[in-house]
């Protein structure tokens, strides 16, 4: 085979990074991530969007340069770019033509994206579309097409700021409550990314999750009458105090006042998400207004 023809079209398949951007990278594939296709003998090929996924997009566009990178070739998938980035979202997409062609597979081949690595995450539903670099990419499992689906919108928290912890090479740990992949400023991602290899990365990370919601609730409760006696000064513990085996009683009342966080922080994500449907409902109403007025 040709070289020409297994290799990528271009030597830097982004252009150099523009500074406005946020300083990490989310690629993510559009076939059975973002969309479905369907074939049925009634209505022959359809297109369904996965429920969340322009909000998706909407939401981490300000903590992520986003660029859709599908295997499709830019004829069949470019339609359904523009309907995924009608808010303007997305920075870049690419296609089939960026890809590495290799052992009948097309490989997102991130070496050549023009991007630092370490703050790259690609997102796809094959390990070996990324088998190049599998210390940047994250599985997820193709989306059935059920319309009741919700796990983009389960997803957000890692991306945007978990509330609990970030699992890093089977270790568990302690962020600062709201922070998490884009606002844990890790530097490298590849260490937090590589914990999912080889795993479905949804279900693992709504299992620990969960997990360290149940360790939370029975540090706060063992420790519950030390834990409301607390002040900002109390949340630095003395050495005497760690000697006396104290440690966990600071831990529970950290949590206690990471709690207090992030009842703030889980309204200001509340605000924003019903921020980002008004906006939806305006320019729907925008562009039902424009089609009623006659040229």
């Amino acid at each position: 085979m040709k070289a020409s023809f297994a290799a990528p079209s271009e030597n830097k398949l982004l252009p150099d990074k523009n500074p406005e951007l946020p300083p990490y990278t989310l690629l993510i594939e559009i076939d059975d991530v973002l969309i479905k296709t369907e074939w049925t003998t009634e209505h022959g090929w359809r297109v369904k969007k996965r429920p969340g996924a322009v909000q998706f997009l909407n939401y981490l566009c300000q903590f992520y340069e986003i660029v859709l990178f599908t295997s499709s070739s830019a004829m069949s998938a470019a339609p359904y770019v523009a309907v995924l980035n009608k808010y303007g979202t997305v920075s870049y997409a690419l296609y089939r033509d960026s890809t590495r062609y290799e052992n009948f597979t097309f490989i997102k081949d991130l070496r050549y994206l023009n991007r630092d690595l370490s703050k790259v995450v690609l997102v796809d539903t094959d390990e070996s579309h990324y088998a190049f670099t599998p210390e940047n990419g994250l599985c997820l499992p193709r989306w059935d097409g059920s319309a009741d689906d919700k796990t983009l919108i389960e997803l957000l928290p890692f991306f945007e700021g978990s509330r609990y912890a970030i699992f890093q090479r089977g270790v568990v740990l302690l962020s600062l409550g709201i922070l998490a992949l884009a606002l844990s400023d890790l530097g490298d991602l590849r260490p937090t990314l590589s914990h999912y290899a080889g795993k479905d990365f949804h279900s693992e990370f709504i299992k620990n999750q969960r997990l360290l919601k149940l360790q939370e609730k029975e540090t706060l409760q063992k420790n519950k009458d030390r834990v409301e006696r607390w002040s900002f000064s109390s949340l630095w513990p003395s050495r005497r105090n760690f000697r006396e085996g104290y440690f966990w009683v600071y831990v529970a009342r950290y949590l206690n006042f990471v709690n207090v966080l992030l009842l703030t922080a889980e309204s200001l994500v509340k605000s924003v998400e019903d921020e980002v449907l008004a906006f939806e409902k305006k320019k729907k109403e925008e562009l039902q207004q424009q089609k009623k007025i006659p040229n």
